[in-house]
Protein backbone atom coordinates (compact mmCIF):
# COMPACT_ATOMS: atom_id res chain seq x y z
CA UNK A 1 0.00 0.00 0.00
CA UNK A 2 2.97 2.43 -0.61
CA UNK A 3 4.48 2.81 -4.06
CA UNK A 4 3.10 1.20 -7.31
CA UNK A 5 6.63 -0.58 -7.89
CA UNK A 6 7.50 -3.36 -6.10
CA UNK A 7 10.96 -4.90 -6.10
CA UNK A 8 9.31 -8.22 -3.95
CA UNK A 9 6.22 -8.36 -6.53
CA UNK A 10 8.75 -8.54 -9.52
CA UNK A 11 11.36 -10.61 -7.41
CA UNK A 12 8.45 -13.40 -7.40
CA UNK A 13 6.69 -12.71 -10.87
CA UNK A 14 10.49 -13.34 -12.08
CA UNK A 15 10.43 -16.66 -10.44
CA UNK A 16 7.39 -17.78 -11.75
CA UNK A 17 5.54 -17.17 -8.75
CA UNK A 18 2.08 -15.43 -9.90
CA UNK A 19 1.76 -11.72 -7.90
CA UNK A 20 -0.49 -8.67 -7.60
CA UNK A 21 0.29 -5.34 -6.26
CA UNK A 22 -2.07 -3.32 -4.39
CA UNK A 23 -1.52 0.75 -3.72
CA UNK A 24 -3.22 3.26 -1.96
CA UNK A 25 -4.68 4.33 -5.46
CA UNK A 26 -6.51 0.71 -5.84
CA UNK A 27 -7.93 0.53 -2.24
CA UNK A 28 -7.66 3.39 0.21
CA UNK A 29 -7.83 1.17 3.20
CA UNK A 30 -8.19 3.96 5.86
CA UNK A 31 -11.92 4.05 4.26
CA UNK A 32 -14.62 1.45 4.43
CA UNK A 33 -14.98 1.46 1.20
CA UNK A 34 -11.60 0.87 0.16
CA UNK A 35 -11.92 -2.35 2.42
CA UNK A 36 -14.97 -3.47 0.86
CA UNK A 37 -13.56 -3.30 -2.57
CA UNK A 38 -10.15 -5.15 -0.77
CA UNK A 39 -11.86 -8.24 0.87
CA UNK A 40 -14.01 -8.42 -2.62
CA UNK A 41 -11.02 -8.44 -4.51
CA UNK A 42 -9.08 -11.25 -2.02
CA UNK A 43 -11.69 -13.15 -2.02
CA UNK A 44 -12.03 -13.67 -5.81
CA UNK A 45 -8.41 -14.08 -5.72
CA UNK A 46 -8.21 -16.55 -2.87
CA UNK A 47 -4.42 -16.26 -3.00
CA UNK A 48 -1.74 -18.45 -1.13
CA UNK A 49 -0.21 -15.51 0.49
CA UNK A 50 -1.21 -12.13 1.59
CA UNK A 51 1.79 -9.36 2.32
CA UNK A 52 0.71 -6.28 3.91
CA UNK A 53 2.42 -3.44 4.65
CA UNK A 54 0.87 -0.36 5.98
CA UNK A 55 2.11 3.05 6.69
CA UNK A 56 4.06 3.44 9.76
CA UNK A 57 4.57 6.84 10.06
CA UNK A 58 1.44 7.40 11.76
CA UNK A 59 2.78 5.62 14.64
CA UNK A 60 6.40 6.10 14.92
CA UNK A 61 8.24 7.72 17.98
CA UNK A 62 9.17 10.81 15.28
CA UNK A 63 5.54 11.68 14.95
CA UNK A 64 5.30 11.82 19.01
CA UNK A 65 8.52 14.70 18.66
CA UNK A 66 6.53 16.88 15.70
CA UNK A 67 4.04 18.21 17.60
CA UNK A 68 4.94 21.65 18.40
CA UNK A 69 2.57 24.21 16.97
CA UNK A 70 -1.26 23.88 16.82
CA UNK A 71 -0.73 22.94 13.11
CA UNK A 72 1.46 19.96 13.53
CA UNK A 73 -0.90 18.47 16.44
CA UNK A 74 -3.46 18.92 14.01
CA UNK A 75 -2.12 17.27 11.11
CA UNK A 76 -0.60 14.62 13.46
CA UNK A 77 -3.53 13.61 14.87
CA UNK A 78 -5.22 13.40 11.14
CA UNK A 79 -2.44 11.23 10.34
CA UNK A 80 -2.92 9.16 12.99
CA UNK A 81 -7.10 8.71 12.80
CA UNK A 82 -6.31 7.56 9.30
CA UNK A 83 -3.38 5.47 9.63
CA UNK A 84 -5.30 3.94 12.70
CA UNK A 85 -7.84 2.92 10.39
CA UNK A 86 -5.61 1.34 7.89
CA UNK A 87 -4.13 -0.60 10.38
CA UNK A 88 -7.41 -2.32 11.69
CA UNK A 89 -8.59 -2.53 7.65
CA UNK A 90 -5.38 -4.53 7.12
CA UNK A 91 -5.77 -6.71 10.41
CA UNK A 92 -9.54 -7.69 8.95
CA UNK A 93 -7.95 -8.85 5.76
CA UNK A 94 -5.77 -11.27 7.89
CA UNK A 95 -8.72 -12.35 9.57
CA UNK A 96 -10.42 -12.78 5.73
CA UNK A 97 -7.46 -14.43 4.96
CA UNK A 98 -7.24 -16.83 7.57
CA UNK A 99 -10.89 -17.62 6.78
CA UNK A 100 -10.14 -18.58 2.99
CA UNK A 101 -7.16 -20.64 4.48
CA UNK A 102 -3.99 -19.30 3.61
CA UNK A 103 -1.52 -17.01 4.96
CA UNK A 104 -0.73 -13.52 5.54
CA UNK A 105 2.18 -11.99 6.27
CA UNK A 106 2.09 -8.25 8.02
CA UNK A 107 5.17 -5.97 8.01
CA UNK A 108 6.31 -2.86 10.13
CA UNK A 109 9.07 -1.54 11.90
CA UNK A 110 10.19 -3.59 15.12
CA UNK A 111 9.49 -0.76 17.24
CA UNK A 112 6.11 0.83 15.59
CA UNK A 113 3.26 1.43 18.39
CA UNK A 114 0.86 -0.55 16.06
CA UNK A 115 1.93 -3.51 17.49
CA UNK A 116 0.45 -2.27 21.03
CA UNK A 117 -2.65 -1.23 19.54
CA UNK A 118 -5.38 -3.12 22.12
CA UNK A 119 -8.08 -3.54 20.12
CA UNK A 120 -9.43 -7.28 19.84
CA UNK A 121 -9.31 -8.29 16.69
CA UNK A 122 -5.27 -7.01 17.02
CA UNK A 123 -4.37 -8.85 20.13
CA UNK A 124 -6.37 -11.89 19.24
CA UNK A 125 -4.83 -12.18 15.52
CA UNK A 126 -0.70 -11.65 17.25
CA UNK A 127 -1.17 -12.61 19.90
CA UNK A 128 -2.80 -16.19 19.78
CA UNK A 129 -2.95 -16.86 15.71
CA UNK A 130 0.24 -16.02 14.74
CA UNK A 131 3.88 -15.77 15.52
CA UNK A 132 6.66 -13.15 14.44
CA UNK A 133 10.14 -12.72 13.67
CA UNK A 134 12.70 -9.39 13.06
CA UNK A 135 15.11 -9.01 10.16
CA UNK A 136 18.00 -6.65 10.23
CA UNK A 137 17.69 -5.04 6.99
CA UNK A 138 21.50 -4.18 6.64
CA UNK A 139 21.63 -8.29 6.87
CA UNK A 140 20.24 -7.42 3.10
CA UNK A 141 22.48 -4.46 2.18
CA UNK A 142 20.72 -1.24 3.52
CA UNK A 143 22.63 2.14 3.16
CA UNK A 144 22.33 5.21 4.01
CA UNK A 145 21.83 6.82 0.42
CA UNK A 146 24.72 9.72 1.26
CA UNK A 147 27.22 7.99 3.79
CA UNK A 148 27.26 4.27 2.47
CA UNK A 149 27.12 3.29 5.90
CA UNK A 150 24.59 0.38 6.86
CA UNK A 151 21.15 1.00 8.37
CA UNK A 152 19.80 -1.49 10.41
CA UNK A 153 16.33 -0.89 10.41
CA UNK A 154 15.43 -4.01 11.99
CA UNK A 155 11.44 -5.02 10.88
CA UNK A 156 9.13 -7.01 12.46
CA UNK A 157 6.87 -10.06 10.16
CA UNK A 158 3.89 -11.18 11.71
CA UNK A 159 2.45 -14.34 9.64
CA UNK A 160 0.47 -17.19 10.22
CA UNK A 161 3.36 -19.30 8.43
CA UNK A 162 5.49 -20.51 11.07
CA UNK A 163 7.60 -21.96 8.85
CA UNK A 164 8.26 -18.41 6.99
CA UNK A 165 8.96 -16.54 10.92
CA UNK A 166 11.12 -19.39 11.77
CA UNK A 167 13.69 -19.31 9.01
CA UNK A 168 13.58 -15.19 7.52
CA UNK A 169 14.40 -13.92 10.89
CA UNK A 170 17.72 -12.20 10.80
CA UNK A 171 19.82 -10.12 13.16
CA UNK A 172 23.32 -7.70 12.37
CA UNK A 173 26.20 -9.98 12.03
CA UNK A 174 28.35 -6.28 12.60
CA UNK A 175 30.03 -4.09 10.35
CA UNK A 176 33.36 -2.82 9.83
CA UNK A 177 31.56 0.89 10.11
CA UNK A 178 29.08 1.82 12.73
CA UNK A 179 25.14 2.21 11.62
CA UNK A 180 23.69 5.20 10.16
CA UNK A 181 19.97 6.49 11.54
CA UNK A 182 16.81 5.90 9.65
CA UNK A 183 15.03 8.97 10.72
CA UNK A 184 15.09 11.77 8.69
CA UNK A 185 12.49 12.86 5.32
CA UNK A 186 14.04 11.37 1.90
CA UNK A 187 16.40 8.88 4.12
CA UNK A 188 13.04 7.12 5.59
CA UNK A 189 11.09 7.64 2.33
CA UNK A 190 14.09 5.59 1.03
CA UNK A 191 13.98 2.92 3.50
CA UNK A 192 10.22 1.97 2.60
CA UNK A 193 11.69 0.13 -0.54
CA UNK A 194 12.75 -3.89 0.44
CA UNK A 195 16.31 -4.52 -0.58
CA UNK A 196 17.03 -7.21 -3.55
CA UNK A 197 18.48 -9.56 -1.51
CA UNK A 198 15.64 -9.17 1.07
CA UNK A 199 12.95 -10.19 -1.58
CA UNK A 200 14.82 -12.96 -2.99
CA UNK A 201 14.90 -14.53 0.46
CA UNK A 202 11.53 -14.41 0.63
CA UNK A 203 10.56 -15.86 -2.44
CA UNK A 204 13.15 -18.83 -1.97
CA UNK A 205 11.36 -19.45 1.09
CA UNK A 206 7.86 -19.79 -0.93
CA UNK A 207 9.45 -21.15 -3.88
CA UNK A 208 10.41 -24.45 -1.22
CA UNK A 209 7.68 -24.70 0.54
CA UNK A 210 4.80 -27.22 -0.24
CA UNK A 211 1.67 -26.14 -0.56
CA UNK A 212 0.20 -29.15 0.45
CA UNK A 213 1.10 -27.97 3.85
CA UNK A 214 0.17 -24.64 3.57
CA UNK A 215 -3.70 -23.87 5.63
CA UNK A 216 -5.86 -24.40 2.21
CA UNK A 217 -3.91 -27.33 0.70
CA UNK A 218 -4.03 -29.27 4.40
CA UNK A 219 -7.81 -28.16 3.92
CA UNK A 220 -8.52 -29.21 1.21
CA UNK A 221 -6.69 -32.95 1.84
CA UNK A 222 -8.75 -32.84 4.38
CA UNK A 223 -12.30 -32.41 2.67
CA UNK A 224 -10.83 -35.02 0.30
CA UNK A 225 -10.15 -37.43 2.83
CA UNK A 226 -13.43 -37.42 4.24
CA UNK A 227 -14.92 -37.39 1.23
CA UNK A 228 -13.13 -41.06 0.28
CA UNK A 229 -14.18 -42.32 4.09
CA UNK A 230 -17.66 -41.72 3.27
CA UNK A 231 -19.30 -45.48 3.12
CA UNK A 232 -21.64 -45.78 -0.20
CA UNK A 233 -24.61 -47.83 0.41
CA UNK A 234 -26.43 -49.39 -2.69
CA UNK A 235 -29.91 -51.17 -2.88
CA UNK A 236 -29.85 -55.01 -4.07
CA UNK A 237 -33.36 -54.27 -5.30
CA UNK A 238 -33.61 -50.87 -7.20
CA UNK A 239 -29.49 -50.65 -7.71
CA UNK A 240 -29.64 -46.85 -6.36
CA UNK A 241 -26.34 -45.89 -4.15
CA UNK A 242 -26.16 -43.48 -1.58
CA UNK A 243 -23.77 -42.22 0.87
CA UNK A 244 -23.46 -42.98 5.09
CA UNK A 245 -24.63 -39.07 5.17
CA UNK A 246 -27.74 -39.29 3.12
CA UNK A 247 -30.95 -40.89 3.72
CA UNK A 248 -31.20 -43.28 0.74
CA UNK A 249 -33.14 -46.19 -0.38
CA UNK A 250 -34.23 -47.92 2.87
CA UNK A 251 -33.02 -51.59 1.38
CA UNK A 252 -29.36 -50.19 0.63
CA UNK A 253 -27.21 -52.41 2.60
CA UNK A 254 -23.22 -51.34 2.69
CA UNK A 255 -21.24 -52.29 -0.57
CA UNK A 256 -18.82 -54.34 -0.82
CA UNK A 257 -15.55 -53.62 -2.32
CA UNK A 258 -14.31 -54.23 -5.52
CA UNK A 259 -11.88 -57.67 -5.42
CA UNK A 260 -8.32 -57.05 -5.82
CA UNK A 261 -6.19 -58.92 -8.71
CA UNK A 262 -2.33 -59.29 -8.71
CA UNK A 263 -0.99 -59.95 -11.94
CA UNK A 264 1.19 -63.67 -11.57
Amino acid sequence: FCSPDSMLTMTAMASGLSAERWTHQDYDLSTEDGYSQAEQRLRQLRSTRLWLSPECGPFSQMQNVNQRTPEQIKNSTEKRRRGINQWRNCIRLAWVQLELGGYFYIEQPQNCMAWTLEDLYTRQLVDHLSSHCVRDQCFDGLQHPRTGKPMRKSTRFQSNDYRFTLNFAQKCIGHEDGHDHVEGGKVTYGTAFYPKAFCQRAVQLWETQDDKKTPKGFIKRFQEARRDEEIEFVCGECGSCSLASQTGCGNAQKKQPSPQYRSS
